[in-house]
């Protein structure tokens, strides 16, 4: 099974120049994870969805692993697939990220 860049990815844009996705801090090491083209129409938001890529992984494993359903067989105990408000709050803070929002910002209305 595939294995993904670990820890949370962030988005850096430096003036005139392509969005980097990476992971790690500066002086502790950084693993590059991907590059979007500046020129690229919606690059701000690929490049958010991107770097909410591991956050949106792990509610949705929440969500299924707390809904007590069978990968194997998803219909075995639907009517009690519920995800935790935990799990929930997880995929919120996903979506947020990959809107490009930070966690303690909210969505305007207009």
């Amino acid at each position: 099974m595939a294995e993904f860049t670990k820890g949370e990815w962030k988005v850096w844009h430096p003036v005139n120049n392509d969005y980097t996705i990476y992971s790690g801090e500066y002086g502790q090491g950084i693993t590059q994870v991907a590059i979007i083209s500046e020129c690229h129409p919606n690059a701000e938001a690929n490049a958010h969805l991107i770097a909410a890529a591991p956050k949106m992984y792990e509610a949705l494993r929440d969500m299924l692993q707390g809904s007590e359903l069978d990968p194997d067989n998803p219909k075995r105990v639907w009517d009690r697939a519920m995800p935790s408000s935990k799990a929930i709050i997880k995929a919120f803070e996903a979506l947020k990220l990959a809107k490009g929002l930070a966690l303690n910002e909210t969505e305007g209305k207009g």
